[in-house]
């Protein structure tokens, strides 16, 4: 597994693997990403507490991978289960303000989703917010 506190900027390409922000709360003025390297990639939240406001203004994390980045924050759930995801980028974001417990992420690449099976739900638990993607330019 790695710790994105540790491991901040590192391309990662194991074929499975855990991700967390660290062991305890992560800090206030924070931002660090990982890349993960891999096709076919299921991506699910084992763990998530972080600071819930609407649209994420204040702390989040992102997933990105292709021409899409996924943003959630709060607590008391995880976000939805990623399916088929090619090479993304998993970053942290902090203010100054309250933090929390932060995450824990899992995935797995290759087509290899049954190795999983211990993962949540896809259906999330709120409050959980997740803001809507801006509009595309037309």
């Amino acid at each position: 597994w790695w710790n994105l506190r540790a491991d901040a900027g590192a391309t990662i390409t194991a074929p499975s693997g855990a991700i967390t922000d660290g062991f305890s709360n992560y800090p206030n003025n924070y931002e660090a990403s990982v890349t993960v390297q891999g096709e076919d990639c299921r991506v699910a939240f084992k763990f998530f507490d972080v600071e819930p406001a609407e649209n994420c203004i204040y702390d989040y994390v992102a997933v990105a991978f292709g021409n899409t980045t996924r943003k959630w924050c709060g607590t008391g759930g995880v976000p939805p289960v990623l399916e088929g995801v090619d090479n993304f980028t998993l970053t942290l974001y902090s203010d100054g303000g309250v933090v929390g417990q932060g995450f824990r992420l899992e995935y797995v690449c290759g087509g290899e989703g049954a190795g999983l099976a211990t993962l949540p739900p896809a259906t999330p638990v709120f409050p959980l917010y997740e803001p809507a993607p801006a509009p595309a330019d037309g």
